[in-house]
């Protein structure tokens, strides 16, 4: 019988320009374990590898460019500015009748100037068995599974 277990990595950081906040960045992702691991380990391997992967290109695009567009928004403007934000944050759903995908859904939204916010949502299936991704809908990979059998 196979558990997953879903637990959190965290990061919080506040990059500052001349002693004042000028980008706050938190993210949140999961980092999965499934149980038996010596049956699963592959798949436990790849899937958090991809989000590790997610969160250090994240990491590196707020610390290099967004750091120094707000930087130079804080000296354009220092009276008035609003540090910028930078988030991820994720939800796990397993779908019941489909024990071997797991879907993880990714959000992540930069909050920069006063009321500009841009975000991008994305979201993996994943098998367990081979620690496969698939950006397809668990209804499209449930036909393709009934097709196969046929």
């Amino acid at each position: 019988m196979r558990t997953i277990e879903i637990m959190h990595g965290y990061i919080k950081k506040t990059l500052k320009f001349n002693d004042c906040d000028v980008l706050r960045i938190n993210v949140k992702y999961p980092d999965v374990k499934i149980l038996p691991s010596v049956l699963y380990q592959k798949a436990e391997k790849r899937i958090n590898d991809f989000y590790l992967a997610a969160v250090n290109n994240f990491m590196s695009f707020c610390e290099k460019r967004l750091y120094k567009i707000a930087a130079a928004e804080f000296s354009a403007n220092e009276f008035e500015f609003k540090p910028f934000g930078a988030v991820i944050t994720y939800e796990v759903t397993q779908n019941q009748n489909q024990e071997d995908f797991l879907r993880v859904n990714l959000d992540a939204n930069i909050f920069a100037e006063k009321n500009r916010v841009n975000s991008v949502k994305k979201s993996q299936i994943w098998e367990f068995n081979g620690g496969n991704v698939y950006l397809r809908p668990i209804k499209s990979l449930r036909r393709r599974e009934r097709q196969r059998a046929l």
